[in-house]
């Protein structure tokens, strides 16, 4: 599945994923390709992207994520990846 996280700051990920772990508003959730199309709050925590045997850890400050037609977005309104604001 492809994935988009977008914040304030504009686009900051637009790659191909295994699964991504989330952190809804009613607890973790990971979706996977071909997951049913959904809408979740986020809570403010981390995002976990899941390529292979790489992970890609995002920091995010609340927001929502959007899964439809093999497209995750994740809509955030501040992200922090790897130890710096982007």
């Amino acid at each position: 599945m492809r994935v988009k996280l977008i914040s304030a700051q504009g686009i900051m990920l637009d790659e191909q994923a295994d699964a991504v772990v989330l952190r809804g508003m009613e607890g973790a959730l990971t979706i996977l390709p071909h997951h049913a199309d959904i809408i979740v709050c986020l809570r403010p925590g981390d995002v976990q992207i899941c390529q292979g045997s790489q992970r890609h850890r995002i920091t995010l400050a609340g927001g929502y994520a959007y899964m439809h037609d093999e497209v995750l977005a994740i809509v955030g309104k501040t992200a922090v990846e790897d130890g710096g604001e982007t």
